[in-house]
């Protein structure tokens, strides 16, 4: 990671998988391939928040990164490993991340964006690092829809916490979202943009072996 300023990426790299371990403290001025869109940590020795936020402090990332998951894989993750991404990253369009370390202070610290939305469209909750769930209430993900996740049109959860409670509070989420979503279509700049966002997903879906099904 040190000799990272001599690194000849590709010129056209935009998706990037990351694994091992990295020196805290360095990794924050790791010179990033310049068109990198898409990051996936796996297998990382150490992703506590120190280290989270060392990786991805990065303005370079800051600017470019659109898309960014973390495997359950990872050592060392915490919830406020996962709490500390919005803050650095709020250019993210697309956040997926074990949804057992996904609790009320992650939304919490959402609401402190209500001014300036994250850009966020899709977050994923995938299997978790443990047998844990999601620790949040739906009332609370629905508030933060009105605030930091005004931008959120899809929620997926992983088919692991499909409880028969889960299946029926993902209605409600489901329903909030697709209502939102009719009322963005009605008032479209163009034809155009309609047609686009018709092949967004929309509302709730479950992620499975396959990856993605929908509710």
């Amino acid at each position: 990671m040190d000799d990272s300023a001599h690194l000849s990426w590709p010129p056209n790299l935009q998706r990037l998988q990351v694994s091992g371990s990295f020196p805290v403290h360095t990794i924050s001025s790791f010179s990033w391939p310049d068109r990198l869109s898409s990051l996936t940590l796996r297998n990382c020795t150490s992703l506590a928040v120190d280290s989270m936020s060392d990786l991805i402090s990065s303005p370079q990332l800051g600017r470019r990164l659109k898309r960014l998951r973390v495997s359950n894989s990872n050592r060392g993750l915490q919830p406020e490993s996962i709490n500390v991404i919005p803050a650095f990253l709020p250019g993210l369009t697309s956040l997926s991340v074990p949804g057992d370390l996904v609790m009320e202070t992650f939304f919490d610290m959402l609401r402190s964006f209500h001014r300036t939305p994250l850009a966020l469209e899709v977050l994923e909750l995938d299997a978790p690092c443990t047998d844990g769930a999601p620790e949040f209430t739906t009332e609370t993900l629905l508030d933060a829809l009105n605030k930091g996740l005004s931008n959120l049109r899809a929620i997926g959860f992983h088919e692991i916490y499909c409880t028969d409670e889960r299946l029926a509070e993902d209605e409600d989420i489901d329903e909030a979202l697709k209502e939102r979503a009719k009322r963005r279509s009605a008032t479209a700049g163009s034809e155009s943009d309609a047609e686009e966002r018709e092949d967004e997903v929309v509302g709730v879906y479950y992620l499975t072996e396959d990856r993605l099904r929908l509710a």
